[in-house]
Formats: structure tokens, sequence, C-alpha cells
């Protein structure tokens, strides 16, 4: 059976760079990555210029845009079967359960039927986990686990019949570990566990990208990561592109 490929960038950005730095990182983002329909990025609350470059960046580049408290997931429109695009956003946790000075922690996600019918419906959302949660006793650690159950609630719904759930995020947690699994047993797998290949994403393996184990369509097929080498960003992460193979529905 044939397949296509999905293509998915993914760029943690910091809030605490100047206004310019921002709005340079967000143009770069968009401006290099025509070729990733799929994008999603951390720390752009509304507090930061991240948020305005966005959504006039998703302007200029034709996309839909969806907005968390911190987060944020695009889709090229071009790929998005017209009226068929749907978004939200599922709150975790509130800021006080959480040890540190963070966001309420929700993920904002897009679904979309594709444009390419043989891709069927689609649904990706943008993550980012709590600092201070990796290891069993740290103090978000309950909280992340809270995280992952409600992604793999979400992705189970997602899902349904021949419809995909994907996503990406900072997880905060070293991917290459497996006493720091992102899903904490959920059905959900990262990529570079797939692939069975882990990069340092600026604080080792701790971007990247998931899909749900129940997505017999989907397999990993490519993950990159694009260093200052290869594409300056003034965050302390690099950039994150990760391509999935989708095999196609069957079609009249």
């Amino acid at each position: 059976m044939t397949s296509s490929v999905l293509k998915h960038q993914h760029g943690s950005f910091q809030f605490s760079d100047t206004r310019n730095q921002q709005v340079s990182d967000i143009e770069k983002f968009f401006a290099k990555g025509k070729a990733f329909p799929i994008k999603s990025g951390t720390e752009t609350g509304r507090e930061t210029a991240s948020r305005k470059a966005i959504i006039e960046c998703a302007k200029d580049y034709n996309h839909a845009v969806k907005f968390g408290r911190s987060n944020f997931v695009a889709v090229d429109r071009t790929i998005v079967k017209k009226g068929s695009l749907r978004s939200d956003a599922v709150f975790v946790v509130a800021n006080d359960r959480l040890t540190g000075h963070q966001h309420d922690r929700d993920f904002p996600f897009i679904s979309f039927t594709h444009a390419d019918e043989r891709l069927g419906r689609i649904s990706v959302a943008g993550f980012h986990y709590s600092t201070k949660g990796r290891e069993e006793g740290d103090p978000n650690a309950d909280t992340n686990e809270m995280y992952a159950a409600k992604i793999a609630s979400w992705m189970n719904e997602k899902a349904k019949g021949t419809a995909i759930a994907l996503g990406a995020g900072d997880f905060n947690m070293l991917d290459n570990l497996k006493r720091q699994d992102w899903a904490f047993g959920r059905p959900f797998t990262s990529m570079a566990d797939e692939l069975g290949k882990y990069r340092n994403t600026g604080h080792g393996p701790i971007d990247g990208f998931v899909s749900f184990d129940k997505d017999g369509r989907v397999s990993a097929k490519k993950f990159e990561v694009l260093t200052d080498k290869d594409l300056h960003l003034f965050t302390d992460h690099y950039l994150c592109r990760g391509t999935w193979t989708v095999r196609h529905l069957k079609t009249k």
C-alpha cells in the first residue's frame, strides 16, 4: 500500500530573550520551515514578543495557529481540506500545583482533514512538560505524569478509527534514559525511541516528536536537529524536524 510523508518542525523558544531576539527566531522558524507544514513551539505566552511575531508570520505564511498558555501549534493551510479545521486546548494543571515559576500547563491542538484525502483526519499538538519533574521523587514528577496521561487520553480520542494523532514539544526529560520515559508507560512513543537514535537538542535529548502506539498507519522516518551551525537561533534549544511516513487510506 502506498504512503506519503508528513513533516513537523518544532522550536523550543526562550521567553527571556530580548524582544528583537524573539522576533528574529520566529521569523527564521517560519521562513526556513516552508517544507514543514506542521509547526509547534514553546515559551510563547501572551507576555512574549514571540506570540505577536507568530501571529504575523502565520498570516504571512498562510498558517492556521492555535495558542495555549505558553505553547502553540500551526498548520499550513495548503494541506488542510477546506472547512475541516478545528482547534482547542487541553488543560492539564494550574501553576500553583507546580514547584518553580511556571505557566499553567495545557496543550493546544489542531485537527484537520488533509487536502490529500488519502491521509485522512490528523490531529497535532504542542506539549511542554515542567522542569524539576524528570525522576521519581522530583517535585513536579507527578504533574508531568498527569500531563502524559492527558496526552494519552487526547490521542486515544483523536485517533479513533483511521484518524491519527501526533505531537511535539519540550518534555524536559532525557529521552535516552528508560527511567525518564516521556510517556510514563502510556501508549505513545517518541520518534527517537522508535528510530533508536537520540540527538542533543540543546540540553540533551529533551525535545522531540511523539506518535500514538495504536496508529498503525504512522511510522517514524527521520528525526533531524539543526544546531546553531546549521541555523543560528538565539533560543537555548536547537530546532527539531521530524518526518513521519503515513500509510494511505483506501479511497474510492
